[in-house]
This record gives structure tokens, sequence and C-alpha cells, in this order.
């Protein structure tokens, strides 16, 4: 499913015109059967799912490992534009064969302050997105908080290391000089 630019929210509901319109199957697009969908959306929903029931569900219905890790990179790369930051889209849903729900990020043209913001929606004034109560719902719960400033102390610590960053972008910088990409 791609999400797509109507999405407001990871709240419930059955209005299967509201599904179309807002998750736009990418496959089996002749399939009109969005029952896995509300499940992981009847999950997210903090209206209808208590912290104890998202803590018991969730690790069925979610890669949280894999949602976790990404939402930190995006955090740590400023990019507001995806789950996680100011507009929580430019995913696509997949659900996995093992029943959980991963996803796949796209269009990260905004990240490193690339696109300028409203002082109000600025990505370096908050580390926990107040856009999308239900995706602070997840990152909050204890273990999925440790999980996550953990995931981001590791690619401060590690990736984001100028001995690691500096010869990758200085070879990249020489690459596009090379190609005429860079003046």
């Amino acid at each position: 499913f791609g999400i797509l630019p109507g999405f407001t929210s990871w709240r419930f509901t059955e209005d299967e015109e509201v599904l179309r319109f807002i998750y736009k199957k990418r496959s089996h697009e002749k399939e009109d059967d969005y029952t896995e969908l509300t499940e992981l959306l009847h999950l997210m929903d903090r209206t209808r799912t208590s912290d104890a029931e998202f803590d018991e569900r969730a690790a069925d219905l979610i890669d949280l490992d894999q949602w976790v890790r990404a939402i930190a990179v995006y955090r740590a790369s400023e990019d507001w534009d995806t789950v996680g930051g100011w507009t929580g889209k430019n995913v696509y849903l997949y659900h996995h064969p093992d029943g959980r729900w991963r996803f796949l990020p796209w269009d990260h043209d905004v990240a490193f302050g690339a696109a300028s913001l409203l002082p109000e929606h600025n990505a370096r004034a908050y580390l926990y997105t107040p856009h999308y109560v239900e995706i602070l719902r997840m990152l909050r719960r204890p273990a999925l908080d440790r999980k996550f400033n953990g995931e981001l102390l590791r690619l401060m610590e590690e990736d984001y290391d100028r001995r690691v960053v500096d010869p990758v972008l200085d070879a990249t910088f020489a690459l596009l000089r090379r190609n005429g990409g860079a003046g």
C-alpha cells in the first residue's frame, strides 16, 4: 500500500472508500480486501487499543525492529516527510508473508535540512513526532523507547562518525566532479 497525500492519521476506519483513497494498493489491486490493513489500523488507533493490548499484539503484527530503526534514521537525518515526522507518509506498507507489517521508504528529498519549514514544523524541534499520536505511542512504549534511543545513539557514535562519513562524502564528491555533476 502506498500512503497518499490525503493521509492524516493511523486511525482505524472500515470505510473502504477512505481506505482506497488513502492506502493505494500497489499489488493485488483487483483484490478489494483491506482486512489485514484494518487490523493494523485498529492496533495503531489509541482510541480502540489500550497500551496493554498494543504491547501484547504489536510484535505479532508489526516488524517493530524495522520500524523503530527506520524511524531513528529518519529522525537522525532530519527527514520530516515520512513516518515519525511531520507528514507521516512517504512509505509503502508491506504485509510480509510472516504476517507482520514492514514499510519501504521513499522520497527522501527533504533530509538534512533540504527543505524549509515553518519554525513550528522544524524537525530539529522534536525527537518524538508530536503529529501522529499513534507513532508517538509506539515509540514511547518502554522497550521500544529504549530501542529507539539506542539506535539513535548507535547512529551518532558509529554511522555518523566523521571518520566514517567524510571518506564517503569525499569519494562521492570526487565522482560527481569527474562526471560533471559538481561545480
